[in-house]
């Protein structure tokens, strides 16, 4: 157990960052974290003046079960509004899954917030969501959001969720529905799930990620594990980690939030480089040289919007790409060589990396 106090703290800031009052504890007394959560998670929402935060807690005194604590602020965090979300049975243990919780505020309500977070059922962790249309004075009864067979052993982690601009929300997480055993070492893939703003129901889940990738221990190391998602105009743009070549990879990937199709889904990283790059960051002269003097067959360099900007074939070991006519900022070049491929991120002149 940490020392304590196990709390979290809050500190605001009215003028853009500059200056920062005195922190402050968002527990208080009866609704207390306790002194039995290590390092208490407390994901936050804020929109216009209004603040809101939900974090553990698991004190006798207050509840013989686990629960999850909304705090909610009106004036900037002078004072707070307590509201017990949810107590939980059989809180979730596991040393390696990625168990977080998200916290959202809807763009179109302030009183409308999701709060979303991995629960135990009798084998199997399951991605669960409840949600409050009046600031968190009530809120709506747990609903399942991974769709596969109930209780059926497949382990769920790594959420992620989004609103966009008009209300339509996606919900992410890493899934393990078609692997053969139990628990958190197993393949995975992506999976998401998407509900219409003018909709209490959501759609059948559908895949982010293109394939799926045996577990490999990097995945146990810090920073190696994650995913993140955002949604804008009913489309997802998301990246994640596997390790499907036997290294870390980076993927990303662009998809319809309504039909789950995909316009791309492309390598940003791998650790296992077929080339190299020289210099970057450049002025404009890049050297990409091949690791074991393979041949290079192709060159795509794209924007960080995923737009195809250069096409360069090629059969050589050693390319120089001239890139001085582009704009400063970063890029995304794919290399194609026989034995594969592999991505890296350019930085133009003043771009950094």
């Amino acid at each position: 157990m940490d020392s304590g106090p196990n709390r979290p703290y809050f500190l605001t800031s009215n003028d853009g960052g500059l200056n920062w009052g005195n922190w402050r504890y968002i527990d208080t007394l009866n609704y207390l974290v306790g002194d039995i959560i290590r390092s208490p998670f407390a994901p936050a929402a804020c929109l216009g003046t209004k603040f809101a935060a939900v974090y553990p807690s698991y004190l006798s005194s207050q509840n013989v079960l686990s629960q999850f604590i909304l705090a909610s602020s009106e004036n900037h965090g002078n004072s707070f509004i307590y509201n017990s979300i949810l107590t939980v049975q059989s809180p979730v243990v596991n040393d390696s899954a990625k168990l977080s919780y998200k916290l959202l505020q809807s763009p179109i309500n302030v009183n409308h917030l999701i709060f979303i977070f991995p629960n135990n059922s009798a084998t199997d962790i399951d991605i669960m969501m409840v949600e409050t249309f009046d600031g968190g004075q009530t809120w709506t009864n747990a609903l399942r959001l991974n769709d596969d067979g109930f209780e059926n052993g497949k382990m769920q982690d790594l959420i992620w969720a989004d609103f966009d601009s008009d209300g339509d929300l996606v919900v992410s997480w890493r899934h393990r529905r078609n692997t053969n055993g139990n628990g958190f070492n197993k393949a995975s893939e992506y999976f998401a799930t998407f509900r219409d703003k003018d909709s209490l129901n959501f759609g059948p889940n559908f895949k982010l990620s293109d394939s799926l990738v045996n577990y490999h221990p990097i995945l146990n190391e810090s920073g190696n594990d994650f995913m993140g998602m955002e949604l804008e105009n009913d489309t997802i743009a998301s990246t994640w980690a596997n390790t499907r070549d036997g290294s870390l990879d980076i993927w990303f990937s662009r998809k319809s939030a309504r039909t789950g199709l995909a316009s791309s889904v492309k390598l940003l990283s791998s650790e296992s480089q077929l080339f190299s790059v020289f210099p970057n960051p450049s002025e404009g002269l890049f050297l990409v040289k091949s690791r074991n003097e393979e041949i290079i067959e192709g060159l795509y360099l794209y924007d960080l919007k995923g737009e195809l900007i250069l096409k360069k074939p090629c059969q050589a070991s050693d390319i120089e790409l001239d890139l001085k006519n582009l704009n400063d900022g970063i890029y995304i070049l794919e290399v194609f060589v026989k034995g594969g491929k592999s991505t890296i991120k350019l930085a133009k002149s003043g771009g950094k990396i």
